[in-house]
């Protein structure tokens, strides 16, 4: 008897095997999904990993474009074994998320409402948000939406956009690179947004949840999503997203790596305009690029700690 019918909207979105992610080094956290429904093309799971103390304080951390929650993998028991309730977040079109496959279905305002809805499903009050790249793009969209949720952000090599800034010499590199590649090799993208590099065995978790080119839409199109035409009405939402975020006077940490090319050039801003970063310990790592949770994670893990009081110093990077 032949099974029912698989919905349309289904053909339209990738779930990555298991059996991919079986085996990866230093990652024993199984996925949580949740079900999110905002806009098209239609549910999607979005998988989040849990560790620590279910009663602990509660740290989020957003990942950016290539990469997923396997980057924060040093990371996560530095801060759990602190009693930290940790939740690590893959986008979606990201690590085990779910990823619609067709281009038009990702937009930085679908993006912002699957996370939106996902954060609210979780029902998370005075949370601690860690966000990296284009979690950082995404999360300080949620902090101006919702700041009375959050007790402290970190931002990781991340800036928000507004209608007065040009986008940085690396990102129009790394976009002009995105639009001639015929093939996209995620693993060796992270490789190259990291300054110490990343082993073989990390370099086949990147590339574990894209099977196929055609699985690769989210990380291929993530960096497009920033409007650029001065009447783009994004803007308008974006300005006013600004105003919100200036008054934010809850502790904002601004953390970089010296060997960013992407979003160094926007870190000042955040650290003069934001009035909760007023006064707090933001820090350059050395020898760390763009992806700061591979270059330098225990370094990261202090910073975080920190600022979190939860360790009485932050020792210098290498």
């Amino acid at each position: 008897m032949a099974g029912k019918p698989v919905p349309e909207w289904r053909t339209m979105i990738y779930t990555t095997p298991d059996v991919r992610f079986a085996r990866l080094p230093d990652w024993p956290w199984a996925p949580r999904l949740t079900v999110v429904h905002a806009g098209p093309p239609g549910p999607l799971r979005m998988a989040h990993h849990e560790a620590g103390p279910e009663d602990g304080s509660t740290v989020v951390l957003l990942h950016g474009d290539c990469a997923w929650s396997f980057g924060f993998r040093h990371v996560i028991p530095r801060l759990a074994a602190a009693g930290l309730r940790v939740l690590a977040v893959d986008l979606p079109g990201f690590g085990r998320s779910d990823k619609p496959l067709d281009p038009s279905a990702y937009s930085y305002a679908q993006m912002l409402a699957w996370l939106a809805e996902w954060f609210d499903r979780q029902g998370l009050v005075h949370t601690t948000l860690v966000a990296q790249g284009w979690g950082g793009i995404l999360g300080l969209r949620l902090v101006a939406t919702w700041p009375e949720r959050f007790a402290r952000v970190v931002v990781v090599n991340a800036f928000l956009p507004h209608r007065r800034q040009r986008l940085s010499d690396g990102l129009q590199r790394w976009r002009a690179f995105l639009q001639q590649a015929r093939t996209f090799d995620v693993a060796a993208a992270v490789n190259q947004l990291t300054s110490r590099g990343i082993g073989g065995a990390a370099a086949e978790a990147y590339k574990a949840p894209f099977p196929l080119e055609r699985h690769k839409v989210g990380p291929r199109r993530l960096p497009f999503l920033l409007p650029e035409r001065a009447d783009d009405p994004e803007f308008d939402l974006l300005d006013a997203a600004w105003q919100r975020l200036e008054r934010f006077d809850r502790p904002l940490l601004v953390l970089n790596g010296d060997a960013d090319p992407l979003m160094l050039p926007y870190a000042g801003e955040l650290k003069a305009r934001i009035r909760g970063a007023a006064g707090q310990p933001h820090a350059i790592l050395a020898r760390a690029g763009h992806m700061v949770q591979e270059d330098a994670p225990d370094e990261l893990a202090a910073h975080l700690l920190a600022f979190m009081g939860l360790l009485d110093t932050c020792p210098a990077g290498p």
